[in-house]
């Protein structure tokens, strides 16, 4: 996000740290790596940043310290591969110009967890079989009638979308 260095400023700032973005593979693990948004090496503290659209989803952050789970489990994905104890997400508000930090720690059981899936569904990857999902129902459709009304229908959602552009920057004219 175009937020992201005012967010990382601000830590830097309000914290008294030092950040680095980083690219970090776990050697231990082919598919164990992700991006940093920072790095505190003195402390050896990872910050994810946040930059939501959404008032509420940064009032939720500031107020109640609610942020969506798969946030959470993205951060303890960075914290598996780091090997780091503590990490933070950091909710910037653009309204106010600073961020909101929702400390969270390791989670090992849940790391393994993590990695098992990934290993699983790397594996999946690599042979071309769909996941298991008990939970999805999936169709199978060969009918090519139907798939030729579904490539007709998504032509014309994107001429509706193209036309609907043409004529709001007319209306601007």
């Amino acid at each position: 996000s175009e937020q992201e260095p005012f967010a990382r400023a601000w830590i830097e700032q309000n914290q008294g740290i030092e950040l680095k973005p980083l690219c970090v593979v776990n050697e231990s693990s082919e598919i164990a790596r992700c991006s940093l948004d920072g790095y505190d090496a003195l402390h050896n503290v990872i910050y994810e940043i946040k930059c939501p659209y959404s008032v509420k989803t940064a009032s939720d952050a500031r107020l109640f310290d609610q942020v969506p789970l798969y946030w959470i489990h993205q951060l303890q994905w960075q914290l598996f591969i780091t090997g780091c104890s503590k990490g933070f997400l950091a909710v910037w508000d653009k309204a106010l110009q600073s961020c909101h930090l929702i400390g969270v720690n390791a989670d090992p059981e849940l790391h393994k967890e993590m990695h098992e899936k990934a290993m699983q569904f790397w594996v999946n990857v690599k042979t071309l079989t769909r996941p298991e999902m008990p939970n999805a129902d999936f169709i199978q459709n060969d009918d090519e009638e139907l798939k030729t009304k579904f490539d007709r229908y998504m032509e014309i959602k994107q001429a509706q979308k193209i036309l609907a552009e043409e004529e709001d920057a007319l209306k601007k004219e």
